[in-house]
């Protein structure tokens, strides 16, 4: 018992695998972060209610879904 790792870790001595897993943390945290801070500076900050929140939040979320469609060419 324990003598097989869960993960391999010797992927991490693959510089490209590392980079990459390294930029996908960083994106992941910059892009969760921001859904989460956002609605809390339009709270704090411009003093919006929860509908304008709410409002915003879809606005901005359907913006980056047509942007995505765009983008994939559909």
């Amino acid at each position: 018992m324990g003598e097989e790792p869960i993960v391999d870790l010797r992927a991490f001595s693959d510089t490209n695998f590392t980079m990459g897993s390294i930029f996908s943390f960083i994106m992941g945290i910059g892009l969760y972060g921001l859904t989460y801070l956002y609605p809390v500076y339009l709270a704090a900050i411009r003093d919006y209610n929860a509908l304008q929140i709410g409002e915003t939040m879809f606005v901005s979320g359907a913006a980056m879904f047509f942007l995505l469609l765009r983008w994939l060419g559909g």
